[in-house]
């Protein structure tokens, strides 16, 4: 009987019901006590072996390591060897699996986020919660941002028109600069003899 990509417990359990068909058919018939513990141990050991050699390739090096140990291991403590070895196996395959589709998942974005990459921001539409108005066009130069009655192309006196103003803008805003107090103390003049009193002279800051 051979495994055959079935679990370890399902192979074990099967050879297991026929053994015991087995053992009910032919009945051991040996009376020597020591006679009988010999024959119990041999024919466990054969079991073993059986249960060994019909294992699937992938348990081959925990077979080799029971079959290296000094004491011959019995067909329980085989089948627990086994089955420890077959839970190992699926632990490390589940763990690549993981690894794996985490791999793909940070390959591929998800769909939605392709979706709005894909999309420019001109395209997209306003932010919610703002009105979807359309810029305006003008119909004399299809120029987006303006219309026809305030066209520069068409009206060339408006863009003068703004022009002067932003200059008188610009220096309105340089010539906003507080003029200091025009006159101040320069100095005094002390005049000690005669006991006069002192002056002080103005003088103009500023030329």
């Amino acid at each position: 009987m051979q495994q055959n990509r079935q679990s370890i417990a399902v192979y074990f359990t099967k050879l297991k019901n026929v053994w015991a068909e087995i053992d009910q058919k032919r009945p051991c018939k040996i009376k020597n006590q020591e006679d009988l513990v010999w024959y119990q141990k041999e024919k466990e050991l054969e079991r073993v072996h059986v249960f060994l050699r019909g294992l699937d390739d992938k348990h081959s090096n925990a077979k080799g390591e029971l079959l290296r140990m000094t004491d011959p291991p019995s067909l329980n403590k085989a089948f627990t060897y086994i089955r420890k070895d077959e839970s190992q196996q699926d632990s490390i395959k589940h763990a690549q699996v993981e690894v794996s589709s985490l791999a793909i998942q940070v390959k591929s974005p998800a769909p939605f986020l392709q979706q709005q990459r894909s999309v420019p921001l001109y395209h997209q539409g306003p932010p919610p919660g703002f009105p979807n108005r359309p810029r305006p066009q003008c119909s004399y130069c299809n120029d987006v941002g303006h219309v026809r009655a305030t066209c520069w192309k068409l009206n060339p006196h408006l863009k003068t028109t703004r022009q002067g103003y932003q200059r008188k803008a610009k220096a309105a805003a340089v010539q906003l600069v507080q003029e200091p107090d025009f006159y101040g103390v320069a100095g005094q003049d002390h005049h000690i003899a005669g006991g006069a009193t002192p002056t002080a002279s103005i003088a103009g800051r500023g030329s």
